[in-house]
Formats: C-alpha cells, structure tokens, sequence
C-alpha cells in the first residue's frame, strides 16, 4: 500500500478508484468502506464542496422507501444491496453515485 498526499476525500477517493489494489486490501466495497471509516475518524468534517457527509443523505440513497440513515457501514451495506452482494459492482457503484453527488445530478 502507497500513502496518499491529500486533505481532499474527493482527490483521495479518485486515486483509489482508478488504483484500488495499491491503496485498499482489494477492490471491495468492505475495503473502501473499511478506509472511508478511518479516514473520516482523522478527519470527520472535511472542508471541501459539495460536503462529503451530505453524501450519504443524498436523495438517491432513498431508494424503494429502505431506510439506511444510522448504520455504521452505510456505504457497505446499501451497495452490496444494490449490487446483490456483489463486492466489486458494489466498489463500481459507490463511485456512479459519488459522480452523481460531486455534479450534483
């Protein structure tokens, strides 16, 4: 694993979407959710735009009326979901949605 020189979640999340083998165990939804845990225990209110702690509220996540506000392992658990527990669809459909989020779609 490589160390990422960056306060910005979204530049962070980019690397790793494009390498997740060098900074994840493996690509997995359980991995990045696994980093996006301890990386927002550093540093819980990142000061970027669009706010990345709205992101779990966005609309989107409203999805057939499931409530998933709450859960600790948010991400891991709506897109494994979404993906029928398939953990790299999971990982490819954080970031459609992070992409829908970032431009606000």
């Amino acid at each position: 694993m490589e160390i990422i020189d960056s306060k910005n979640i979204y530049e962070v999340l980019d690397i790793i979407r494009d390498y997740p083998e060098r900074y994840l165990t493996k690509k997995s939804i359980d991995a990045l959710q696994n980093f996006i845990n301890g990386y927002l225990l550093a540093n819980p209110y990142p000061d970027i735009e669009p706010p990345f702690w709205n992101f779990r509220h966005s609309t989107f996540f409203e999805d057939g009326g499931l409530n998933y506000f709450g859960n600790e392992n948010f991400f891991k658990n709506f897109f494994l979901l979404k993906s029928n527990g398939d953990e790299t669809l999971a990982f490819d459909l954080f970031f459609k949605y992070l992409d829908k989020y970032i431009n606000n779609e």
